[in-house]
């Protein structure tokens, strides 16, 4: 199934107009408050990024603004439950790009929200991790600057249940730290912890890859759950065809380096991890790209058990579409909605699958204007069962933030 957005809202305006020729308001049945695709933006560009579905039904999405290459800022937005904007804020310095927001679970900030951002050094090519906390109101109430390495990159953040904070990422243009290898080490892959203050506590950086980085973390009773992509699963010795991407996954109480390792992906192709997701049975379920030697891309997931991260089964979620993995979040208990971008000839469209336990998909549907690229950013299932996608889609020549919400069964 797909929708073409300019379609939709040409239909949404006759639809108004008809029901203000109708002789009171309570005659019409008002579907489009409850379903519907909304833009957020001002001059320039904007693109979503992330968002948290609050439990009172409102919506913070995490977004970015950039008027010129050289000016990017933090672009938040509150929402009520019908889309409409409650406040709007920008935060950070220029060349600043926001990537995760989380609800702050335990500790004196509990209740409020923190936000992992990359910020641009002067020098070039070079990254510095920024952690903001903000109010339910937008307010900044405390930042920190990250500048351990030469440039570093923050995936996700990861509250814990005693007020600290776990931080996926990697550290790029590494240095000599994997000098055996028979290729240029180009990434590492970083995990970090911060108090409840911000200050970093431990710094760990995994080698034994040339590139990769950590995605997620999650918190399991006394240990703790990791994911991401690396290239560090090789074959015989010296065979540098063998310097390909995977998924791997970790467990690990203290220190995230040197424990054993579950892989997901072939030995010929690149598996790049963009996001893992837990339902509340315990299952995992991570997506990402695929990409061929044939120069195409694929959807590839892996499920694998809570507690253990023992890999159950792994594939190709659409064979016949071109298409990169984005994001995962759990429906019901076991279940899961995943979230891709479909490439076409002309652009790409937002694509969302619902997938059973046994990664069966049981519906598609996909979002876009004609010889457009409109790419998804995040989503999630409401306690009714109705979805939220977050996007970046493009109007008249600019790129607008995209909240659409539908029916639990992919249709407005």
């Amino acid at each position: 199934m797909r929708f073409d957005l300019r379609n939709i809202f040409y239909g949404i305006a006759v639809f108004l107009l008809l029901c203000s020729a109708c002789d009171t308001a309570n005659n019409v049945n008002p579907v489009y408050k409850d379903y519907f695709i909304k833009y957020y933006g001002e001059d320039g560009n904007q693109e979503g990024k992330d968002f948290v579905v609050n439990s009172d039904g409102t919506i913070i999405i995490l977004g970015n603004t950039s008027v010129s290459a050289i000016s990017n800022r933090i672009f938040l937005i509150k929402t009520d439950s019908e889309g409409n904007v409650i406040w709007e804020r920008r935060l950070g310095i220029n060349d600043e790009q926001g990537q995760d927001i989380e609800p702050i679970i335990s500790g004196a900030d509990a209740g409020n929200f923190i936000i992992l951002s990359n910020v641009k050094r002067n020098a070039e090519d070079s990254l510095d991790i920024r952690l903001t906390v903000i109010s339910p109101d937008g307010d900044s109430l405390k930042s920190v600057l990250i500048n351990q390495y030469e440039s570093q990159q923050g995936e996700s953040i990861t509250p814990l249940s005693d007020g600290s904070y776990f931080i996926s990422g990697k550290i790029i243009n590494a240095d000599t730290l994997n000098v055996e290898l028979l290729i240029a080490d180009v990434e590492d892959v970083l995990v970090f912890r911060v108090n409840t203050n911000l200050v970093p506590t431990d710094f760990f950086r995994i080698g034994g890859s040339s590139s990769g980085s950590a995605i997620k973390i999650f918190e399991n009773g006394a240990n703790f759950n990791y994911a991401g992509y690396s290239d560090e699963l090789i074959g015989e010795p010296g065979a540098l065809s063998d310097y390909e991407n995977n998924f791997f996954f970790r467990q690990f109480i203290d220190n995230p380096n040197l424990v054993s390792s579950t892989y997901a992906g072939n030995s010929t192709q690149h598996e790049i991890l963009e996001s893992v997701s837990k339902s509340p049975s315990g299952f995992f379920l991570a997506i990402g790209t695929q990409l061929t030697n044939g120069g195409s891309s694929k959807l590839f997931a892996a499920r694998l058990t809570g507690n253990s991260f023992i890999k159950i089964e792994e594939g190709v979620l659409s064979s016949n579409d071109e298409l990169e993995g984005v994001a995962v979040a759990p429906s019901g208990a076991t279940e899961f909605l995943v979230l891709g971008n479909k490439i076409n000839p002309g652009g790409r469209d937002i694509w969302l699958a619902k997938v059973g336990i046994t990664l069966s998909v049981q519906f598609t549907v996909t979002f876009g204007g004609s010889n457009n690229d409109d790419t998804a950013s995040a989503v999630a299932e409401l306690p009714n069962g109705n979805i939220v996608i977050l996007g970046t889609m493009n109007l008249v020549n600019q790129n607008k933030i995209a909240l659409i919400k539908l029916k639990a069964n992919g249709e407005f």
